[in-house]
């Protein structure tokens, strides 16, 4: 069936996407750069569908005129190697219930979007989404029907994006999305389609349940120049529109940076504050204005903070 062997019978039998790479390393062998040739390619099969081969040879005969003549090798069908190397791969690199990449993949995705966005000066958004109140689905319903809840959100926030976004799953309720910018007001017109789209009743098995989500975004370069940034910033702002009441987005400020490093300082000095004898109590007495007795005392808690 290979007969007569030429290279139009090997081209017609190799994947069109494998060829060239075959092809070159061929060649490599043939002009005695390499000892041996060794290639896994896609072949097709009699029956029309595509098979994975690893395919090794060498040359063992060359012409009178130094030409090569005769190679003698193997083809070996690896196609269920092939299969279980790209299932472990997406096991890696995939949230094996919404399908979507998972944190893994989409920060490796985030770092190429930055350098391919900062070669053509282009503007990239990064979005953190979380489910408001969704600990309630899973408290009330079961597991089971939060898992369907969050495929349903999956498939509700990819029918928003167009293909150049990627959107992943992070892990529990958390979602985020990376895209290139064109201009604030088509951000702004996604954010809000977003939370339309979330915010609309989701039928689960027979129980209709409604949910919502605050969005959080950060774009590149305004707001950052490094993917950490971006995710940090984007988290900020997230974390801001829930405490502002929730099903909404934020566009990342610096003012929400200094806020949260307000806050962490506060925290991480608050926590020495009992070892260094810095809180002192105070007793407001409450006094029956009818009789002119302390009938009981308010307790104060000051904090003498060295330098605030």
């Amino acid at each position: 069936e290979l007969m007569p062997f030429s290279e139009e019978t090997a081209q017609r039998l190799i994947h069109p996407d494998d060829w060239q790479k075959a092809k070159s390393l061929i060649a490599q062998h043939l002009a005695g750069e390499t000892e041996f040739y060794e290639c896994d390619i896609r072949m097709r099969h009699k029956q029309g569908h595509w098979i994975w081969v690893t395919d090794r040879g060498q040359l063992i005969a060359r012409s009178e005129a130094h030409l090569p003549l005769m190679m003698s090798g193997t083809h070996i069908d690896i196609t269920d190697k092939k299969e279980a190397e790209q299932e472990i791969w997406r096991q890696a690199n995939y949230d094996g219930l919404t399908q979507l990449p998972n944190r893994h993949y989409f920060n490796r995705h985030v770092l190429q979007a930055l350098d391919s966005a900062g070669d053509q000066k282009q503007r990239v958004a990064l979005l953190a989404l979380d489910l408001d109140r969704f600990k309630e689905v899973n408290d009330t319903l079961g597991h089971h029907r939060g898992d369907a809840l969050l495929i349903q959100v999956a498939q509700r926030i990819c029918n928003e994006v167009d293909t150049q976004a990627m959107v992943a799953r992070l892990g529990g309720d958390e979602f985020s999305i990376v895209l290139p910018v064109s201009s604030d007001a088509v951000l702004a017109a996604l954010c809000e389609r977003l939370l339309a789209a979330l915010s609309s009743a989701y039928v689960l098995d027979v129980e209709r349940v409604f949910v919502t989500a605050s969005i959080g975004v950060s774009v590149f370069p305004d707001d950052a120049t490094t993917a950490t940034e971006m995710m940090r910033h984007s988290d900020q702002a997230m974390y801001d529109a829930k405490n502002n009441g929730r099903n909404q987005y934020r566009l990342f400020t610096p003012a929400m940076q200094e806020a949260l490093a307000t806050r962490t300082a506060i925290a991480r000095d608050l926590r020495l504050a009992v070892e260094n004898r810095e809180l002192r109590d105070y007793y407001q007495p409450i006094v029956d204005l009818t009789s002119g007795e302390i009938v009981k005392a308010e307790v104060l808690m000051r904090w003498q903070h060295p330098t605030r």
